[in-house]
């Protein structure tokens, strides 16, 4: 009889091992989150269990967990836009916009600091769309505002004008009657790129701190207070 019931507990734990693994990844903004519960589901070993469960618990914003293996690997600096785009996200949301689609986002980001200034824009219903990847579209617009957000590192700043234009320019090309922001970190941008900028009628917004991948706070106080800055600009 005692065997059973050792069975049983071990089933039990395992259960609930799997469900905080579950549980705990979509807080944390896992990707293909079914793919991982396949690999949770197969998994017998509790010590393995605990072990993913750790990693995943442990997941910061920047990196991401294999849903073959469990590992978790850091994004290098120059690929953290998507992770970027989820911050400038939580940034809106909390300075009183609406951003669609909502997906996960609002419950997967934790650990972010709280501002005097959110929630000011909540009574103006403003409402920002995050548009698929693509050459033509800029990742944010609303009814005034279009906004591409850039994630390159000032180590290697956009090299050639034309690498510039097709990154950024060329996002723009379709927007007419917006507001039209670039927000990029300080230092990658030479003089001749800024002018094409004032020609276009598109304002660079700087932040500073984004490449800072092991400090979410500050790369997320960086951008709310850009983004501020950017809602500001919109008659009362």
């Amino acid at each position: 009889m005692i065997f059973p019931l050792i069975l049983g507990i071990m089933s039990d734990e395992l259960e609930k091992l799997r469900d905080r693994i579950i549980e705990t990844a979509w807080k944390k903004g896992v990707e293909n989150i079914d793919l991982l519960t396949r690999l949770v589901e197969r998994t017998e070993d509790l010590s393995v269990l605990k072990e993913l469960l750790a990693r995943v618990a442990n997941k910061k914003w920047y990196q991401t967990v294999s849903p073959f293996t469990g590992e978790i690997t850091d994004t290098p600096a120059t690929q953290i836009g998507d992770a970027l785009e989820n911050l400038v996200k939580v940034a809106l949301k909390n300075l009183g916009c609406s951003v669609q689609p909502q997906g996960e986002i609002w419950t997967l980001i934790s650990d972010i600091p709280t501002f005097d200034e959110e929630g000011e824009f909540r009574d103006r219903g403003i409402a920002f769309t995050h548009q698929p990847r693509g050459r033509d579209r800029v990742d944010f617009t609303s009814k005034d505002i279009a906004i591409e957000v850039k994630n390159i590192d000032p180590a290697h700043p956009f090299r050639t004008d034309d690498l510039f234009k097709k990154e950024v320019l060329n996002r723009f090309r379709k927007i007419r009657k917006k507001r039209r922001y670039l927000l990029i970190t300080r230092g990658v941008l030479n003089d001749h790129q800024r002018k094409l900028l004032g020609q276009k009628k598109i304002e660079e917004i700087n932040f500073g701190e984004q490449l800072r991948k092991n400090n979410q706070k500050e790369v997320y106080e960086d951008l709310f207070y850009a983004l501020r800055h950017v809602l500001s600009t919109l008659p009362p």
